[in-house]
C-alpha cells in the first residue's frame, strides 16, 4: 500500500495540465536615448498588453499596473542645519548609500487602493520603500533616522526627482495599457 500511494500521486501530477498564468508583454517607444553634453531629458512611452490563455478564468474587475523607474544608485548625505548663536551650522547628518538618483512610480490608480501597506513594503512599491532606513554608524537604534529619511524624500520630491503619479497609466480596452 505504501508503494502505490506515491505512484498514484506521480501519475496524477503527470496527467495534470501545467499551471498557466496571464502574460505581460511590454515595449518602449524608444530603445536608446543618446545622452550628450546638452541633454535635458527625454520622454519615453511604455506600452503593453496583458494576454490571457485559454485556461485563465475571466476577471470580474479591471487590472492594476504599477511601473517603477529608477535612476542609478549612489550615496547621499543629508545634513540638518541648526542655529548656533548667530550662525547656522550643519550639526547633524546621516549618510545614505545605494539611493536612486531618480524614482518615478507610475500607476493607474492610487497605490493605497492597489495594495496593502504590508504588500507594498514587501514588493518595494512606492518611493518610500525604495529609500530604505539606514542608521548612523555605531548606533544600534537611531531614533532620528526617520526624520532624515523623510527630509531626503521631501527634498528629492521638491527637485522633481522622486514622484508618485497615480494617473500616469491608462488602459485602452481591458488589456492594453500605456
Amino acid at each position: 500500500m505504501r508503494l502505490r500511494l506515491p505512484t498514484l500521486l506521480l501519475t496524477l501530477l503527470a496527467l495534470a495540465d501545467p499551471l498557466r498564468a496571464e502574460t505581460l508583454v511590454v515595449a518602449l517607444s524608444s530603445e536608446r536615448i543618446a545622452i550628450a553634453s546638452n541633454f535635458t531629458g527625454a520622454e519615453l512611452a511604455l506600452f503593453g498588453s496583458i494576454e490571457r490563455d485559454a485556461a485563465t478564468i475571466s476577471r470580474s474587475g479591471s487590472y492594476d499596473v504599477v511601473i517603477t523607474v529608477r535612476g542609478p544608485r549612489g550615496s547621499v548625505v543629508v545634513r540638518e542645519k541648526q542655529a548656533w548663536g548667530p550662525l547656522w551650522l550643519n550639526l547633524d547628518q546621516r549618510k545614505y548609500i545605494a539611493i536612486p538618483a531618480f524614482i518615478a512610480v507610475l500607476s493607474n490608480r492610487s497605490l493605497e487602493l492597489i495594495a496593502s501597506p504590508e504588500l507594498r513594503e514587501k514588493l518595494h512599491i512606492g518611493v518610500s520603500t525604495l529609500v530604505p532606513p539606514q542608521g548612523e554608524k555605531g548606533r544600534a537604534f537611531d531614533a532620528e533616522e526617520p526624520d532624515f529619511r523623510a527630509a531626503l524624500i521631501r527634498l528629492r520630491r521638491s527637485q522633481k526627482l522622486f514622484d508618485d503619479n497615480d494617473k500616469a497609466v491608462s488602459f485602452f480596452g481591458n488589456n492594453l495599457f500605456r
